[in-house]
């Protein structure tokens, strides 16, 4: 080993195994890439297993159960998503295809405020009610698809559908398949 020295020999191997150790870490950041792009985004948005964003077709913003809120008769709106918990919802079904519409952070139900029927009535997030009893049917959805998004119709008010005003707040106003803001998809 004529002109070579400890020193450069050190210096060699050292570069070997940082350019070794760039090589791994290149290849994990494209593995992880790769796994990331696999996943797809449906499976990305899942707030938790089972758990699913309600996103509105016009604005793309998530209901949401204002400032998390762990009350009964809380408010619901839409917002911009941020993957909270009380963006989560779950959907159980009821039977006659309805559905209760469950709130990760409490577990309680989209809900029609005081059975309202009328447009402009109040949805929040209320205590599940027993699914047999006709008193929980404000609490009831159906999901009618239109165009790869649904309405939420209630299962007491016929006609009217799941809606947002022009604050955010959710309500319930008379069914328009064409209105985008009553349109509703879930990832």
């Amino acid at each position: 080993m004529k002109g070579r020295t400890a020193s450069s020999t050190r210096d060699g191997a050292s570069a070997r195994l940082s350019r070794g150790r760039g090589l791994r870490a290149a290849l994990t950041c494209l593995a992880a890439l790769a796994l990331v792009l696999s996943l797809g985004t449906s499976s990305r948005a899942q707030v938790a297993p089972g758990y699913w964003e309600v996103r509105n077709r016009q604005t793309s913003e998530c209901l949401t159960v204002k400032d998390a809120l762990p009350y009964h008769a809380a408010d619901v709106r839409v917002a911009w998503c941020a993957g909270g918990v009380h963006q989560g919802w779950r959907l159980d079904p009821v039977g006659d295809e309805y559905y209760q519409v469950r709130v990760l952070h409490t577990g309680m139900c989209l809900d029609v405020a005081y059975r309202g029927t009328t447009n402009g009535s109040d949805v929040i997030q209320g205590v599940c009610q027993p699914t047999w009893k006709q008193t929980s049917y404000n609490q009831h959805w159906k999901l009618v698809a239109v165009d790869g998004h649904f309405l939420l119709v209630p299962r007491h008010a016929q006609g009217m559908c799941l809606d947002k005003d022009g604050w955010g707040d959710a309500i319930i106003w008379t069914c328009d398949a064409n209105k985008w803001w009553q349109q509703w998809s879930f990832s």
